[in-house]
């Protein structure tokens, strides 16, 4: 996950100092296009590549301990990883919206990975129901970090499918909100 956070502020940052923005929107494409493309293909590359090490480890493992999953465990842990993934996005638009303000990678890595580990702090003093202390509050105190804990511990169950779905929209909605607000404002 420190790589991931690291490396997708890194990208960001990279396409700031060569400039291979302004170079794209030189040739007659939108900046939000631009930047919604690159986001894409971040998203579904770090997907795969999340997808392929969880799921090449279960296997792994599964033979050297010469156990044979069930289909339902083989959905739980393909619903986790898919969870996991959409947690990413909203990791990768905060890296986004933060190297855009500042055009610095070390902000959106630093800040990033602070939020990321705030959740750890977050989620065991609350973890029996954070919705419970009310929906803003779990909407502004919780960051992905938090579903990952919970999700990876394998409290997969309906009502944390919901909760993140609804938080993975409600962020995203409000990041992308602020990115393009701010691509509006400044020359790439």
């Amino acid at each position: 996950m420190l790589i991931f956070l690291i490396t997708i502020s890194s990208l960001y940052a990279k396409e700031y100092s060569l400039l291979m923005f302004r170079q794209a929107i030189f040739c007659g494409v939108g900046k939000f296009r631009v930047f919604i493309s690159k986001f894409v293909v971040n998203f579904i590359f770090y997907g795969l590549l999340y997808l392929a090490n969880i799921a090449g480890l279960y296997v792994i493992f599964s033979i050297y301990a010469g156990y044979i999953p069930s289909g339902k465990e083989i959905i739980m842990l393909l619903t986790a990883i898919l969870l996991n993934i959409l947690n990413f996005a909203v990791f990768e638009s905060m890296a986004v919206l933060l190297v855009g303000h500042t055009k610095n990678s070390s902000v959106g890595i630093v800040v990033n990975i602070l939020w990321f580990f705030s959740s750890f702090m977050i989620y065991p003093m609350v973890h029996k129901d954070f919705w419970g202390y009310g929906k803003i509050i779990g909407v502004i105190a919780l960051s992905p970090g938090t579903y990952l804990y919970k999700i990876c511990s394998g409290l997969v169950t309906k009502e944390v499918i919901l909760n993140n779905s609804v938080y993975v929209t409600f962020m995203l909605l409000l990041l992308w909100t602020g990115i393009m607000l701010k691509l509006r404002k400044q020359e790439v």
